[in-house]
């Protein structure tokens, strides 16, 4: 009997301890997966914290500063994926967030960069403002509400895709009854975003972003005889998987800061301080290769990082001349008055009569200046011109001259090398001395102005 006494005490304590070991092991759960998450076996991938900000909503609302805020209408970002959730799920429940333009405007916000507009629950908003139309005209009949604010971007796109299992594997050991494992497996999430001008219907920027979604699986038990007919047999693990809406507020976070940094080097929009180009967050997203690649970038290099251009190429008609030719008729005391009159009327703005008129030259000097230099190293000629604007890509040139307003037949073009890249600029003027081409250049509209253009020295041979 009392053999059977001390056996109850000691299952009652077995199960109460059983019990505290199983409530801390809630307690323990997000510290081991923290601590292991560092060393999974397999891809890449953190789990990551869900009471903690990520690296990616830091960077979102640090961005530097814009020129002014930009207001935003996001009608609707929706699940496109067609996807559900797995048995023994029920079959309405979707495999993704269908909350994902609330997280949009949210990251608009967050940025700094934008005003979004409620465009989801207008409906609400004009039953509202007839309700207050309605108390007005009883009370002030002369009273009536502020226009709705208009948007000057639309902001859409949504879930495009979701693909589950893409990457599954593990790891496990045992060793006399005595081991453990791990399992993991990656689901993936792509979201695409695109600016749309309202006035135009163009499609300002796109972008497309995918994200990983880990789920772990952390096993150990132990199954031996410690006796005879005496069987050990322990079993512990847990799972952690990351929330689908955090990687999808992830993604969609991520898509914004790509279509913020994508519309600077685009100039859709521009930095307040034009010096910000060199924010941590805006080169480590500039150098993303998909960024990177991009064919409609556009740079604008400073001219301390550039090299002057040694070789003149034309990539596109009208094409840009050295210098003008001499006449080998022209006497020394007279000249041509209609090419006399054509320099004075090309000559740009800003640049004196002084100095686009030669000066007289010494009589016996005249028949040195008009042979040809058949010296292997003639002389160069120099003078400055005022870049708008380089780019990799030749048939950019073109979009940027009609988007502006220029006259093509005043935009003189130019190829260079540059970190073994070929690259082609847009410049207008030339001027024989760079503080006239500086005045040039504070005379540009402010929308050139904001494309950061510089005054650049060209050297070229003559052209006899």
């Amino acid at each position: 009997m009392d053999l059977f006494k001390y056996r109850s005490i000691g299952l009652l304590f077995s199960f109460l301890l059983l019990n505290s070991v199983i409530l801390s092991g809630c307690q323990m759960t997000r510290s081991v997966s923290k601590t292991i998450s560092d060393h999974l076996v397999g891809p890449l991938h953190k789990i990551r914290d869900w009471d903690t900000p990520s690296d990616i909503h830091m960077d979102l609302i640090n961005l530097p500063q814009s020129q002014g805020r930009i207001v935003t209408a996001v009608y609707g970002f929706r699940d496109q994926t067609g996807q559900y959730k797995p048995p023994p799920a029920s079959s309405f429940s979707t495999a993704v967030t269908q909350g994902a333009s609330a997280m949009l405007v949210g990251a608009l916000e967050d940025s700094g960069w934008f005003i979004p507009v409620e465009r989801e629950g207008l409906q609400n908003i004009l039953t509202e403002r007839k309700i207050i139309r309605a108390t007005l005209k009883k009370t002030q009949p002369n009273a009536d509400l502020n226009p709705l604010l208009g948007a000057n971007i639309i902001i859409e796109g949504g879930i495009i895709a979701y693909d589950t299992d893409i990457r599954t594997g593990g790891m496990g050991a045992k060793y006399f009854g005595i081991g453990g494992s791990e399992q993991y497996r990656v689901d993936q999430v792509t979201i695409s975003l695109r600016a749309v001008d309202i006035y135009s219907g163009k499609i300002v920027n796109s972008v497309s972003v995918t994200r990983a979604i880990l789920s772990v699986q952390v096993n150990f038990g132990v199954f031996r005889f410690v006796k005879f007919k005496r069987l050990l047999e322990l079993e512990t693990g847990f799972t952690r998987n990351e929330p689908t809406q955090v990687i999808v507020l992830d993604a969609i976070e991520s898509a914004v800061i790509r279509l913020i940094v994508t519309g600077i080097h685009k100039r859709n929009w521009g930095l307040n301080d034009p010096n910000d180009l060199n924010h941590p967050i805006i080169k480590a997203y500039s150098n993303d290769h998909w960024l990177a690649n991009s064919r409609s970038l556009l740079k604008a290099p400073t001219e301390e990082n550039s090299a002057t251009a040694n070789t003149l190429a034309s990539p596109s008609p009208p094409p840009m001349t050295a210098a003008p030719p001499i006449s080998k008729n022209t006497s020394p005391n007279s000249s041509n008055t209609k090419q006399s009159s054509s320099e004075n009327k090309n000559q740009p703005e800003g640049q004196s009569r002084s100095q686009s008129q030669p000066k007289p030259q010494q009589k016996q000097n005249n028949s040195a200046n008009l042979r040809p230099n058949n010296s292997s190293s003639p002389e160069n000629i120099q003078f400055y011109t005022v870049q708008l604007v380089a780019t990799s890509n030749r048939q950019a040139i073109a979009p940027f001259i009609t988007e502006n307003g220029l006259n093509p037949n005043q935009i003189n073009y130019i190829e260079f090398i540059k970190e073994g890249k070929r690259w082609y600029a847009a410049t207008v003027g030339k001027y024989t001395t760079k503080q006239a081409a500086r005045d040039a250049l504070q005379k540009l509209p402010p929308k050139l102005k904001s494309y950061q253009p510089w005054v650049r020295k060209i050297q070229n041979n003559p052209i006899l």
